[in-house]
């Protein structure tokens, strides 16, 4: 008996290594199923994409493309691409030191690229101007530096934005995310119009999905766009609903903007809005921190890298035929729907009205 026991000793310790070798292999397997399921996921949170074929047969060069708000986030990632493909970029911002920084990390990281890559870096520039987009004298400055210099833009992206930052006003006296969001682009649109419209622009205006809130936080509201919320601070509004309005407007002036475009006949430049999505970016940076916490924790789950957050500002910079959708609202590289009211021209044709108002003297001066 006693000599048998080294014999069963193998046996059990065999027995369990082939048992433990068994679990390893079906946890490898399940682990490469469940690796498998969690890329899947992440890609269906990343949503649309630029084709790789269309970025790889695009090129700028030549081409002038300016972007507000392009020192981080989106805008930063959209630079980067719009650079790589040979484009004269132009950076409107207001932070000269983190505008400069992101400057020289899309050329250092470009050049970097370029000497690891069997394709050379095309004959790209990028440049910055400072513009405070809560400050519309210095709107105004921006555009006609622009003008005065013969810069014939391709496509004007305008991307900057605030969201629920502390009750405050713009320099005109403006509630903030109003005269940030939408006002201050409005002028730098109207400002560069005859540039835009002798060059058959492109005009990508960011929009959100966050102009149907509204509908949730008022649903007795008697109109979208509360004018007597426009002046002073909007101390007396729910922030959301503040935000919720001035991506609206720009989705409507997206529209108004198209059609006045049409109707002036002799040019092909056209308009589009778009939702980037959920993205991790500084625009949160103001949203109270706990609100933010369990966006954070999830953020794997629910929120876009940057660089996928400018998938649709970049497919609608470069993808060809894209003007027989002119005015539509895009999110993932394709047309959307938003809220009914959205298409409705009323709405539209009285805040271009207002707009116009509010802006007064600066709607007319050179």
């Amino acid at each position: 008996m006693k000599s048998r026991k080294p014999f069963c000793s193998t046996v059990v310790v065999l027995s369990l290594l082939t048992v433990l070798s068994l679990i390893l292999a079906l946890v490898l397997q399940q682990s490469q199923t469940l690796s498998q399921y969690a890329q899947s996921y992440r890609e269906f949170v990343a949503g649309g994409k630029v084709p790789i074929d269309l970025l790889e047969s695009t090129d700028l060069t030549g081409k002038i493309i300016v972007i507000t708000g392009g020192n981080s986030g989106i805008g930063f990632e959209s630079a980067r691409v719009f650079y790589r493909l040979g484009a004269h970029v132009i950076l409107l911002c207001r932070d000269e030191q983190k505008t400069k920084r992101a400057v020289q990390q899309i050329v250092q990281d470009e050049n970097n690229r370029n000497n690891h890559s069997t394709r050379k870096l095309r004959n790209a520039t990028i440049e910055y101007m400072i513009m405070d987009l809560a400050d519309l004298d210095s709107v105004v400055k921006c555009a006609n530096t622009i003008n005065q210099r013969g810069l014939n833009i391709s496509v004007l992206l305008n991307n900057a934005g605030q969201m629920m930052p502390p009750h405050n006003v713009t320099k005109q006296g403006f509630e903030v995310q109003f005269g940030v969001n939408y006002l201050g682009h409005f002028l730098l649109t109207h400002k560069l119009m005859d540039n835009l419209l002798r060059n058959n622009a492109r005009i990508i205006n960011t929009g959100s999905i966050a102009h149907s809130f509204y509908w949730f936080t008022n649903p007795f509201r008697s109109q979208y766009i509360h004018y007597d919320s426009v002046k002073g601070d909007g101390r007396n509004w729910f922030k959301v609903d503040l935000y919720s309005q001035s991506k609206w407007a720009m989705m409507l002036f997206t529209r108004e903007l198209q059609r006045r475009i049409q109707s002036h006949g002799s040019s092909k430049a056209t308009t589009y809005s778009l939702h980037p999505g959920c993205v991790l970016t500084e625009l949160p940076r103001h949203v109270p921190t706990i609100l933010m916490i369990p966006t954070r924790l999830t953020k794997w789950f629910i929120l876009k890298e940057p660089y996928e957050g400018a998938q649709t500002s970049i497919f609608l910079s470069v993808k060809p035929g894209i003007e027989e959708n002119a005015g539509e609202y895009f999110a993932d590289c394709q047309v959307s729907k938003a809220t009914s009211a959205t298409y409705d021209a009323e709405p539209a044709q009285e805040l271009w009205k207002r707009t116009v108002e509010m802006l007064g003297d600066y709607y007319e001066k050179k």
